[in-house]
């Protein structure tokens, strides 16, 4: 995640909440690793990275975003919800946090994006 120290650089958090966002950094980029999902366009990935630190920031503080009307979870496939959770369920977990759906949610609009770019041959394999 190259953009982590740039993100952790122009944020307000303490030292000790910026070690405890790079190791679930690095635990979620493992997780990538082994899902085979690398984003090969670097806003996107930019953006991913920026969204999985403020979540990280939220199950630090056990403080969510407002639960979403499940309406608005069908522009997300099933693979991609899939996807999601596998990526973050152990942040969570490890925070004593039960995988929150909104949250899930918004991190399967990235993955969403990724699957679609991936079926157009726009991410690299």
């Amino acid at each position: 995640m190259k953009y982590l120290d740039t993100i952790l650089n122009n944020s307000d958090v303490s030292a000790e909440v910026s070690e405890e966002i790079v190791r679930c950094m690095k635990q979620v980029d493992e997780k990538l690793k082994q899902l085979k999902i690398e984003f090969s366009d670097e806003n996107a990935e930019m953006v991913f990275t920026n969204h999985l630190v403020a979540l990280t920031k939220r199950i630090l503080s056990k403080e969510f975003i407002p639960d979403l009307d499940d309406s608005l979870m069908e522009g997300v496939s099933l693979q991609a919800m899939q996807l999601s959770e596998e990526l973050v369920k152990d942040l969570f977990e490890s925070h004593g946090c039960e995988v929150n759906k909104s949250e899930l949610f918004l991190v399967a609009t990235h993955i969403q994006l990724y699957l679609e770019n991936r079926k157009d041959g726009k991410n690299n394999e």
